[in-house]
């Protein structure tokens, strides 16, 4: 009987020696006062010099001190982390928070990479007066575009600037320490702001993820065409049926969009990085519904305007080719849409 009762504390004791956790023995035992003198949960750990790192976050984290000081009209058995456990488990968070915020930092330079022209046009050398008239001609014969004329205010690429220094606070927030956060993020160890989005978990990984195959959809666009991808509509070498391009037509606009939704879903919402200084629910709440509003309707039609006029010349310089092209691939998802 005995033998069975070790032979079932046997993996209890491998799971304890396997923990990277490391707690104080229960020795000294803390000894309450006499009857009649007020004792707290605080006063066993601030007896205690291991227990110093302990001690110093219960008293520095907010409603813990008020908790624990409490007069205790109970006998209580403490279990506390010792400051070796607090060292492993700052190393680890440390690490977390290290790896999250490049993954952040990453994020933002794959936003700012996908809403910047490969090929920008070049500065015009000066012209004569027979180049002069030969320009104003061309453009007597020009395609309207919409989408680098009025369309291009509500494109990422018009705000690329401005979303890059978003990007940049939502690093810089995770990568300090959870004291140190409400210094640049005046809300937050507050109801406005979660954590969650400025940590590991299953949202911000699936979030990122989602964002880095979107990008790299439309940086496969980009290699793809080479020199024919611009963000004006111009007559390209020829007809692209190869690559990204045998399994959608506009690669680049899918994900544009996807990343367009991923980047609303990692930095706008309510209780994310609006809510560090927009402290009224309802308030943040309408702030992230119309990046949502933006993310979900706004940039497609914007964006669905230029892929008709785009698809309108495309057809007018390759004919038959194109409506070929067009009749076996579909725009934006394969098979489907």
């Amino acid at each position: 009987m005995k033998f069975l009762f070790l032979h079932s504390l046997l993996p209890l004791l491998a799971t304890a020696i396997q923990d990277p956790l490391a707690y104080r023995s229960l020795e000294p035992v803390y000894t309450l006062p006499e009857p009649g003198n007020d004792t707290s949960l605080l006063d066993p750990i601030s007896s205690q010099s291991d227990l110093s790192q302990l001690s110093k976050s219960v008293q520095q984290s907010a409603g813990f001190k008020e908790a624990f000081d409490t007069n205790s009209t109970w006998k209580f058995s403490l279990f506390a982390p010792n400051n070796q456990a607090f060292e492993n488990t700052t190393s680890l968070e440390t690490l977390s928070r290290l790896t999250f915020t490049l993954a952040i930092l990453a994020s933002t330079y794959l936003i700012r990479h996908t809403n910047q022209d490969p090929n920008p046009p070049s500065p015009d050398p000066p012209k004569t007066n027979e180049a002069n008239q030969k320009t104003r001609n061309n453009d007597q014969n020009k395609k309207s575009d919409f989408l680098m004329t009025t369309g291009f205010w509500f494109t990422m690429a018009r705000h690329v600037n401005l979303l890059t220094i978003i990007g940049l606070y939502h690093a810089l927030i995770s990568i300090l320490p959870e004291s140190q956060r409400r210094a640049i993020c005046p809300n937050y160890n507050t109801t406005s702001v979660r954590s969650d989005f400025f940590t590991w978990n299953t949202y911000t990984v699936s979030i990122l993820v989602i964002l880095l195959n979107a990008s790299l959809l439309r940086i496969a666009a980009y290699t793809n065409l080479g020199s024919s991808f611009t963000f004006h509509i111009t007559k390209p070498a020829g007809l692209k049926t190869t690559g990204v391009y045998s399994y959608i037509r506009h690669p680049s606009y899918t994900g544009l969009f996807v990343i367009g939704l991923a980047m609303v879903g990692l930095f706008f919402r309510a209780n994310g990085l609006i809510g560090c200084w927009v402290s009224g629910g309802v308030l943040a709440k309408a702030i992230e519904v119309g990046f949502w509003g933006w993310g979900v309707l706004l940039n497609p039609a914007v964006f669905w305007v230029r892929v008709k006029e785009e698809e309108e010349f495309l057809g007018g310089v390759f004919g038959d080719e194109w409506v070929r092209y067009c009749a076996r691939v579909r725009r934006f998802v394969p098979g489907v849409l």
